[in-house]
């Protein structure tokens, strides 16, 4: 609670309360982030319950709404870790929490947060061999209502739970998989598409206007941008990426050494890390930091996919004490 409390003094507030007091209406920073409805609706609704007894409610609001979620962050890993050593829980809420402040970017909005519990959901459904599609289609439909990187239910559906070793390939299994991920990335485009056309009006930054440069699905490309940003070094903020870059590439030469002791279901995860760094790289910001914030929701349960990694982790504990 505390850590979320210090959260305050580095978050630019009165950036997110332009970019999200008035989304349900139609007004916000862009056009890509009209479709994230969901956590500005649950902002509103507190502000309305606290509109009595505060004059700042919507600022209000969003401080204890962000809290909250902060908080739940923490409980969640909690209670999903349960069964672990007191250890291994020790190190990852001290990984968790300590990562979110080398994520923070003075800026953060109330999707941030829903994003990284579900990224830690999927995460953890694959880690726990979950085949359930079911449970699958409710995470993406309410992922959906929040951010678009709700393709990455699809995403995961086809990289870890297809089984490609399948003599024939297609089984019917395998057919239901697919066909549901399919299904799923039609309706998240689909709603992603209509939102930002039809629900947006107006932007909240001075000089954007109807925001036309980013027409279709309106997401940004920043290719260019971030490549020159992180070779010339333009920016302070440009470490942490290039750091997890490099990290990511070297670590994927042992991952592809050990990738027959490592296990699929770790492969797999790995791969969709790797998407989801190229895709930040594509259309994000990366010198705004709190995209990499999920980063620790997925390696989690990376490391509770497999055993060879924790069974070194282990030795090596064990020498040193």
């Amino acid at each position: 609670m505390c850590e979320a409390i210090k959260f305050y003094n580095m978050n630019n507030i009165n950036t997110t309360i332009s970019a999200t007091q008035h989304l349900l209406e139609g007004y916000t920073h862009w056009r890509a982030f009209q479709n994230r409805l969901l956590s500005t609706f649950f902002v509103e609704l507190l502000s309305k319950l606290l509109h009595p007894y505060s004059a700042n409610a919507y600022r209000d609001s969003l401080y204890i709404f962000l809290m909250l979620l902060f908080l739940a962050i923490n409980i969640v890993i909690y209670i999903t870790l349960e069964s672990k050593n007191g250890f291994e829980k020790l190190v990852v809420f001290l990984f968790v929490n300590f990562w979110f402040f080398i994520c923070s970017c003075t800026i953060w909005y109330p999707w941030d947060f829903f994003e990284y519990l579900f990224f830690y959901f999927l995460f953890f459904m694959v880690s726990k061999n979950d085949r359930a599609i079911f449970h699958y289609w409710v995470l993406c439909l309410v992922w959906m209502l929040t951010k678009e990187t709700a393709i990455f239910v699809p995403i995961v559906l086809i990289a870890c739970l297809i089984d490609v070793r399948e003599k024939p390939l297609m089984t019917l299994e395998n057919r239901k998989i697919l066909s549901s991920s399919i299904l799923m990335f039609i309706i998240v485009f689909a709603y992603t598409y209509i939102t930002r056309n039809i629900l947006f009006k107006y932007s909240t930054i001075d000089g954007i206007g109807f925001d036309l440069q980013h027409g279709g699905m309106a997401n940004f490309i920043n290719l260019k941008r971030n490549f020159l940003g992180m070779v010339t070094y333009s920016n302070g903020l440009c470490l942490v990426p290039v750091l997890i870059y490099l990290f990511y590439i070297a670590f994927c030469f042992k991952v592809y050494q050990y990738r027959k002791s490592i296990g699929r279901k770790f492969m797999s995860l790995w791969i969709v890390v790797g998407a989801y760094l190229g895709i930040s790289f594509v259309s994000a910001l990366v010198i705004e930091t709190r995209i990499f914030f999920p980063l620790s929701a997925m390696l989690v349960w990376l490391y509770f996919s497999q055993d060879i990694i924790k069974v070194g982790f282990a030795s090596s504990v064990a020498k040193s004490s």
